[in-house]
């Protein structure tokens, strides 16, 4: 018989991996996308971050001083991408 103690635990180890599962396929969903975009990721968590970040970092706002559309900086990528705001 487990203690009342052992349930608690278990139930959040489960949540706990249900969360890291979560984060893991919005993970692999946003490098694909990336990818058909020419942007590489780097595998787990903290290289994708690192990765998202100096992604980000290289946009500059050419068309719009708004903001309203993002692209790739000419001068660190090749790529230009319409960038939906909201």
């Amino acid at each position: 018989m487990r203690t009342p103690e052992q349930v608690d635990l278990q139930a959040l180890h489960r949540n706990r991996d249900r969360l890291v599962s979560e984060r893991t396929a919005l993970m692999n969903q946003a490098r694909a996308f990336y990818i058909e975009h020419g942007l590489a990721l780097r595998t787990g968590a903290g290289g994708f971050h690192a990765d998202i970040r100096r992604h980000l970092g290289n946009l500059v706002d050419i068309e719009n001083p708004g903001g309203t559309h993002w692209k790739r900086d000419p001068n660190t990528a090749r790529l230009s991408v319409p960038w939906p705001t909201r």
